[in-house]
């Protein structure tokens, strides 16, 4: 409870009345900036987007919608070859601890990483080193 005849004050405290002006650092004091990129990239993509790609050598990977547990590609096999940034990749499915089944091919997008479920494991490999670096 306040004191006796206490009465909050209007008046703002020192700190909420101060006002920081942002300045938007100019070119000249981000060199690392200026002339890092050239005004226009191969495309039409501006010189303010910067995309990493990566464009490795044409290559050969096994290509299968559905490997078995053998290694034994169920849907017709054939190989498939890589374009611009393409990688060969390789996902095996885990259940209960056992390798049940597997997928291999080209794709674009490929990150190597295992998916944990109580029950099943999805286990994702990419390569682009060696003809076929995805087998199963």
């Amino acid at each position: 409870m306040p004191p006796p005849g206490w009465k909050p004050s209007r008046e703002k405290s020192p700190a909420s009345r101060t006002f920081i002006r942002r300045r938007k650092p100019s070119a000249s004091r981000r060199p690392w900036v200026k002339g890092a990129l050239p005004s226009e990239l191969p495309g039409g993509w501006s010189g303010r987007t910067l995309l990493c790609w990566f464009h490795f050598p044409a290559l050969e990977c096994f290509q299968c919608n559905r490997v078995n547990a053998s290694g034994v590609c169920e849907t017709g096999g054939s190989t498939c070859q890589t374009q611009g940034s393409q990688q060969c990749f390789l996902r095996r499915i885990y259940e209960n601890g056992t390798l049940s089944y597997g997928h291999q091919g080209c794709s674009q997008l490929c990150i190597p990483m295992k998916l944990f479920n109580p029950s099943v494991i999805v286990e994702y490999k990419c390569c682009h080193d060696s003809p076929l670096c995805n087998k199963f």
